[in-house]
Protein backbone atom coordinates (compact mmCIF):
# COMPACT_ATOMS: atom_id res chain seq x y z
CA UNK A 1 0.00 0.00 0.00
CA UNK A 2 1.35 3.82 -1.02
CA UNK A 3 1.28 5.86 1.72
CA UNK A 4 2.74 8.83 -0.46
CA UNK A 5 -0.32 11.31 -0.83
CA UNK A 6 0.28 11.82 -4.99
CA UNK A 7 0.26 8.45 -6.33
CA UNK A 8 -2.30 6.35 -6.73
CA UNK A 9 -2.80 3.19 -5.23
CA UNK A 10 -1.36 0.49 -7.16
CA UNK A 11 -3.58 -2.86 -6.89
CA UNK A 12 -2.26 -5.52 -4.89
CA UNK A 13 -3.87 -8.86 -6.89
CA UNK A 14 -3.08 -10.02 -10.19
CA UNK A 15 -4.69 -8.27 -13.12
CA UNK A 16 -7.62 -10.04 -14.60
CA UNK A 17 -7.48 -11.09 -18.13
CA UNK A 18 -8.80 -9.15 -21.08
CA UNK A 19 -12.84 -10.11 -22.29
CA UNK A 20 -12.43 -12.94 -25.08
CA UNK A 21 -12.88 -10.49 -28.00
CA UNK A 22 -16.44 -11.43 -30.59
CA UNK A 23 -13.63 -11.74 -33.68
CA UNK A 24 -12.49 -15.83 -33.89
CA UNK A 25 -9.06 -16.22 -34.62
CA UNK A 26 -7.79 -18.48 -36.94
CA UNK A 27 -6.84 -21.96 -35.61
CA UNK A 28 -2.74 -22.56 -36.08
CA UNK A 29 -1.05 -25.27 -36.05
CA UNK A 30 1.62 -25.60 -32.49
CA UNK A 31 4.82 -25.09 -33.81
CA UNK A 32 6.88 -28.27 -33.51
CA UNK A 33 8.59 -28.89 -30.18
CA UNK A 34 12.06 -29.09 -30.87
CA UNK A 35 14.63 -30.35 -27.96
CA UNK A 36 17.65 -28.46 -27.98
CA UNK A 37 20.63 -29.84 -26.27
CA UNK A 38 21.52 -28.77 -23.20
CA UNK A 39 24.64 -26.52 -23.21
CA UNK A 40 27.97 -28.76 -22.65
CA UNK A 41 29.87 -27.10 -19.80
CA UNK A 42 31.96 -29.74 -19.46
CA UNK A 43 32.95 -32.54 -20.79
CA UNK A 44 30.84 -35.83 -20.51
CA UNK A 45 31.93 -37.97 -17.29
CA UNK A 46 33.47 -41.23 -18.13
CA UNK A 47 32.22 -44.33 -16.89
CA UNK A 48 33.92 -45.99 -13.77
CA UNK A 49 36.20 -48.54 -14.72
CA UNK A 50 35.26 -51.91 -13.02
CA UNK A 51 37.47 -53.50 -10.59
CA UNK A 52 37.62 -57.71 -11.75
CA UNK A 53 36.07 -59.30 -9.12
CA UNK A 54 37.38 -61.83 -7.12
CA UNK A 55 34.83 -65.05 -7.07
CA UNK A 56 34.71 -68.30 -4.92
CA UNK A 57 35.70 -70.02 -8.23
CA UNK A 58 38.86 -67.70 -9.03
CA UNK A 59 41.81 -70.57 -9.32
CA UNK A 60 43.76 -67.58 -6.80
CA UNK A 61 41.13 -67.67 -3.95
CA UNK A 62 40.70 -71.40 -3.66
CA UNK A 63 44.94 -72.09 -3.27
CA UNK A 64 44.92 -69.19 -1.06
CA UNK A 65 41.98 -70.78 1.11
CA UNK A 66 43.01 -74.45 0.89
CA UNK A 67 46.71 -73.22 1.80
CA UNK A 68 45.78 -71.37 4.54
CA UNK A 69 43.53 -73.83 5.95
CA UNK A 70 46.39 -76.24 6.03
CA UNK A 71 48.92 -73.82 7.72
CA UNK A 72 46.81 -72.84 10.19
CA UNK A 73 45.46 -77.30 10.58
CA UNK A 74 49.59 -77.97 10.50
CA UNK A 75 50.33 -75.50 13.18
CA UNK A 76 47.41 -76.69 15.38
CA UNK A 77 48.64 -80.33 15.61
CA UNK A 78 52.21 -79.23 16.26
CA UNK A 79 51.06 -77.40 18.91
CA UNK A 80 49.35 -80.41 20.30
CA UNK A 81 51.90 -82.81 19.82
CA UNK A 82 54.25 -80.59 21.69
CA UNK A 83 52.41 -80.13 24.58
CA UNK A 84 52.54 -82.55 27.84
CA UNK A 85 49.97 -83.32 29.40
CA UNK A 86 50.32 -81.42 32.93
CA UNK A 87 50.94 -84.35 35.54
CA UNK A 88 49.44 -83.87 39.13
CA UNK A 89 52.05 -83.72 42.10
CA UNK A 90 52.25 -86.72 43.92
CA UNK A 91 52.22 -86.11 47.90
CA UNK A 92 55.25 -87.99 49.19
CA UNK A 93 54.63 -89.73 52.49
CA UNK A 94 57.42 -89.89 55.08
CA UNK A 95 57.40 -91.87 57.74
CA UNK A 96 58.22 -90.04 60.80
CA UNK A 97 61.83 -89.76 62.48
CA UNK A 98 60.98 -89.85 66.27
CA UNK A 99 56.99 -91.54 67.16
CA UNK A 100 55.54 -89.20 69.80
CA UNK A 101 56.29 -90.44 73.21
CA UNK A 102 53.11 -91.89 74.96
CA UNK A 103 52.92 -90.81 78.88
CA UNK A 104 52.57 -93.95 81.11
CA UNK A 105 49.17 -94.51 82.27
CA UNK A 106 48.74 -94.87 86.09
CA UNK A 107 45.31 -96.84 86.70
CA UNK A 108 42.66 -95.78 89.34
CA UNK A 109 42.61 -96.28 92.72
CA UNK A 110 38.85 -98.41 91.49
CA UNK A 111 40.53 -99.78 88.50
CA UNK A 112 42.65 -101.74 91.45
CA UNK A 113 40.30 -102.96 93.86
CA UNK A 114 38.97 -106.64 94.02
CA UNK A 115 35.19 -105.50 93.13
CA UNK A 116 36.38 -104.16 89.60
CA UNK A 117 38.90 -107.10 89.25
CA UNK A 118 36.15 -109.71 89.29
CA UNK A 119 33.96 -107.49 87.61
CA UNK A 120 36.26 -107.57 84.32
CA UNK A 121 36.63 -111.65 84.82
CA UNK A 122 32.83 -112.35 84.82
CA UNK A 123 32.66 -109.91 81.42
CA UNK A 124 35.76 -112.27 79.91
CA UNK A 125 33.91 -115.09 81.12
CA UNK A 126 30.90 -114.86 79.48
CA UNK A 127 32.20 -113.54 76.31
CA UNK A 128 33.86 -116.89 75.85
CA UNK A 129 30.39 -118.48 76.45
CA UNK A 130 29.02 -116.29 73.69
CA UNK A 131 31.84 -116.82 71.10
CA UNK A 132 31.79 -120.81 72.00
CA UNK A 133 27.65 -120.66 71.20
CA UNK A 134 26.12 -121.98 67.45
CA UNK A 135 24.53 -118.73 66.04
CA UNK A 136 22.94 -121.16 63.32
CA UNK A 137 19.91 -122.83 64.35
CA UNK A 138 18.18 -125.34 62.02
CA UNK A 139 14.95 -124.47 63.73
CA UNK A 140 14.96 -120.79 62.90
CA UNK A 141 13.12 -119.87 59.43
CA UNK A 142 12.52 -116.87 57.44
CA UNK A 143 9.07 -115.79 57.18
CA UNK A 144 7.22 -116.63 54.12
CA UNK A 145 6.59 -113.96 52.42
CA UNK A 146 4.74 -115.31 48.99
CA UNK A 147 0.93 -114.96 50.60
CA UNK A 148 -1.90 -114.70 48.28
CA UNK A 149 -4.42 -111.69 48.81
CA UNK A 150 -8.07 -112.29 47.45
CA UNK A 151 -9.02 -108.56 46.99
CA UNK A 152 -12.70 -109.63 45.50
CA UNK A 153 -15.32 -109.21 47.17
Amino acid sequence: MNTEPNQPETPTSAPQPAMASPVPQPVTEPAPVTREAPPQSAPPVPPMPKKPTLGFKDPKIIIAVVLGIGILLFGFLYVRSTMQPAEAPVAEVTPTINPTPTPALNLSGIASTSAFLKYSEDVASFSAILNTFNLQDATLAPPILDIEIDLSE
